[in-house]
């Protein structure tokens, strides 16, 4: 994920961050007024899209329980933008499985084409690279 660093821009009425990236471009815009918190993306000409909107206790300013939990979303919600939606467990959990099958098929067909007629003998050091290529495969 994107690392995000939010540098605040004005303290109350609105309260207000530009989100940096890690090489110190601006991203993405944080503001609270009037009761409402939007999160923008950064654009070539100004900001745009909103990727999250709330309305929070402050009005101006955030309520001091609820400032670090909003931003921390916004960040989250910044860098999804960036980087994509992260994988579901559920998703990322099939792909692994995928990725082992092929391993083990592939791992298999070439200890049967070596030729030595042992009993196929599947080691973690074949498997793994394997794994690693197909799960990359499946992020394109």
């Amino acid at each position: 994920m994107t690392a995000i660093r939010l540098v605040q821009t004005c303290g109350a009425c609105p309260e207000q961050y530009d989100a940096l990236d890690e090489h110190g471009r601006i991203v993405g815009y944080l503001r609270l007024r009037h009761g409402y918190f939007s999160v923008e993306m950064a654009g070539e000409h100004g900001y745009g899209p909103e990727v999250y909107s709330a309305q929070p206790i402050g009005d101006g300013v955030f309520d001091v329980d609820e400032r670090q939990r909003y931003l921390d979303i916004a960040v989250v919600k910044i860098a999804e933008h960036l980087d994509g939606p992260a994988v579901p467990d559920a998703a990322r959990s099939a792909q692994a499985a995928q990725a082992i099958a092929v391993a083990l098929e592939e791992a298999a067909i070439s200890d049967w084409d070596a030729g030595d007629g042992k009993v196929i003998e599947i080691y973690l050091s074949q498997i793994a690279p394997i794994v690693e290529r197909v799960l990359k495969q499946g992020d394109q």
